[in-house]
């Protein structure tokens, strides 16, 4: 079981050495994260790991995946020949079957920090169940279909776009070439296999197969392991290994064009708005705090119309939305 849970059946120090041959970027940085292998996790397990990870970051991640476990896993028991549990030593719990998800509801997942996730966990759970024959055992069926078959068949669930479709096919389902396409590896696609697409605004699932197609045209049909190590080194941790000349250049933020003084007026006009200040300022303190209340007001009712928006979402549609309403605030800074 080991041996197939790090697919150790694949030679890596082969394809290093033809990767190198075949790509300059490689070469250059495979030396610094040696022996990065993939696993071959189980496809439940993979699913609902991959739905945490949407819009999220590696410990929050980490944490949702440890309370999927002990609120609804089975706990691991030592053998009985083991010395007794020390007070305060941490239990492990296997990652929960399709049965035991379940239980879940939505609500207590959102009570424990899921957020519109928990929306997809239990959407995904109720689709599973619904498959012929199970759906563990549906999800186990599609390791002997083609990528994309597959892909699109993960896509009908709650809450999997194209890209946590192709991090599910590549970590549990056998397809070696699936490339998951987020903002790290476009990065390195438009920096270094295709420039040409530095000016594109938004990740869309259309430009996210245009990536995936530039990796697998230089690496083959294992170009999902390429891509491991590519990836590796745009994580924010990871990337300090690279000397500086080979790390990827990230975006620098444009200053903001400092405001020109306006001269003080010299017009009747302008001695008669000075002569309303003292009127204006008497009445500051009142109208601020109404101010700050209705503004206050104006922000919750946005943000929970934001996040009932969120709530349908899955994750590259969260991705577009994320640079849209980064480039307005660009527009408005430059404006």
């Amino acid at each position: 079981e080991l041996r197939e849970y790090f697919q150790l059946q694949l030679n890596l120090s082969d394809f290093i050495s033809h990767w190198s041959k075949c790509d300059e970027r490689f070469k250059a940085v495979k030396e610094y994260y040696p022996g990065a292998r993939l696993l071959r996790q189980d496809p439940v397990e993979c699913l609902f790991s991959f739905i945490c990870s949407s819009n999220n970051h590696i410990s929050r991640i980490h944490g949702m995946v440890t309370t999927l476990c002990r609120l609804y896993g089975t706990e691991l028991r030592a053998p009985a020949s083991a010395p007794p549990r020390g007070e305060g030593e941490t239990r492990l719990y296997k990652f929960p079957t399709l049965e035991q998800l379940s239980e879940a509801k939505e609500e207590d997942l959102r009570a424990n920090g899921f957020g519109y996730r928990a929306k997809f966990v239990t959407g995904s759970v109720a689709a599973l169940a619904g498959k012929p024959g199970g759906g563990a055992a549906w999800l186990h069926s599609l390791r002997g279909v083609p990528y994309k078959k597959a892909s699109l068949a993960l896509q009908t669930l709650p809450g999997i776009g194209p890209k946590v479709a192709a991090c599910i096919c590549l970590f549990s389902l056998d397809k070696y070439e699936a490339i998951p396409v987020d903002t790290h590896v476009w990065r390195v696609v438009v920096t270094h296999y295709r420039p040409d697409l530095q000016e594109k605004k938004s990740l869309t699932p259309r430009l996210m197969d245009v990536a995936q197609e530039a990796l697998q045209e230089t690496f083959g049909p294992h170009a999902g392991w390429a891509h491991n190590v590519l990836f590796l080194a745009e994580l924010a941790e990871l990337k300090k290994r690279l000397p500086e000349k080979l790390q990827t250049p990230t975006k620098r933020k444009q200053a903001t064009p400092k405001k020109k003084k306006i001269s003080k007026m010299k017009t009747t006009e302008a001695a008669d708005v000075k002569a309303e200040t003292p009127i204006k300022k008497k009445n500051k303190g009142k109208k601020g705090g109404e101010m700050k209340q209705a503004a206050k007001k104006s922000l919750a009712k946005e943000l929970a119309k934001e996040e009932e928006e969120r709530a349908g979402m899955n994750d590259e549609q969260m991705a577009m939305k994320l640079h849209q309403e980064l480039n307005s605030r660009r527009r408005r800074r430059r404006d």
